[in-house]
């Protein structure tokens, strides 16, 4: 293969994305080593080591393409749309292909891509995906946090960490709309026990502030509180 050639914003890094197995593609990406080394931690680690031993080889991942592909429109843009997305398109963590219901496949497709930024180290990229995914309610409060599915629950305390600020923004949209008789058993035995005990105690917060006259604001209205940001930093 041949060297990765010099542009204006400098030199590029192949990157070779996918899995034979599980997503039946491998997809090339040429990105500009100084735009992903300096959102990456993990690239720009990547790219030290295998540019002093390996002579500039391409770098594989793993990862969904489709996935990645939004981390680079967001690299370039600072923003990405998963718009038009099918559910044959994306792959589950089990194999298993496509969703029937689109809320559930736009959050799957926003989860994945914080799992992403995550792996990559990229703080930016999973602070702009929480702050889509709260815009999927924005103002429209009657729009219930039901929405996010017991298996976008799931797959979220699978992939994140207990102090994951996704886990957070999730659990506090349950507590803001909970009203127990719209939790079926169904959704009740397939929601993980961790998420329960999560909320149960986010449902206390709220309520006891409630008993004190101290409303919570919406979590909408408070994103800046999801994100990873720096101490005493705020959105812009």
């Amino acid at each position: 293969m041949s060297s990765p050639q010099a542009t204006p914003l400098g030199e590029i890094v192949t990157v070779i994305v996918g899995n034979l197995a599980k997503y039946s593609c491998l997809e090339t990406f040429s990105i500009h080593k100084s735009i992903i080394c300096g959102h990456s931690p993990f690239f720009e680690a990547a790219c030290s080591e295998r540019w002093q031993q390996t002579g500039k080889q391409p770098i594989e991942l793993p990862d969904d393409p489709v996935i990645f592909g939004y981390f680079v429109q967001w690299l370039y843009t600072g923003k990405f749309e998963v718009s038009g997305i099918h559910g044959d398109q994306l792959k589950s963590f089990n194999g298993e292909s496509g969703l029937d219901d689109e809320m559930e496949l736009t959050c799957d497709a926003l989860q994945r891509v914080y799992y992403l930024g995550d792996r990559l180290q990229v703080a930016d990229l999973k602070d702009h995906v929480v702050s889509k995914i709260a815009s999927l309610w924005g103002d429209q409060y009657e729009v219930n946090a039901y929405s996010i599915s017991a298996n976008n629950i799931r797959s979220i305390y699978e992939n994140t960490i207990p102090e994951s600020k996704l886990r957070k923004l999730i659990v506090d949209l349950w507590a803001q709309y909970l009203h127990l008789d719209a939790v079926d058993e169904e959704v009740s035995n397939a929601l993980v026990p961790a998420f329960l005990w999560d909320l149960a105690r986010a449902v206390d917060r709220h309520y006891f502030g409630v008993l004190l006259g101290d409303y919570p604001r919406h979590p909408t209205d408070r994103i800046c509180s999801y994100h990873e940001h720096g101490e005493g930093e705020h959105c812009a």
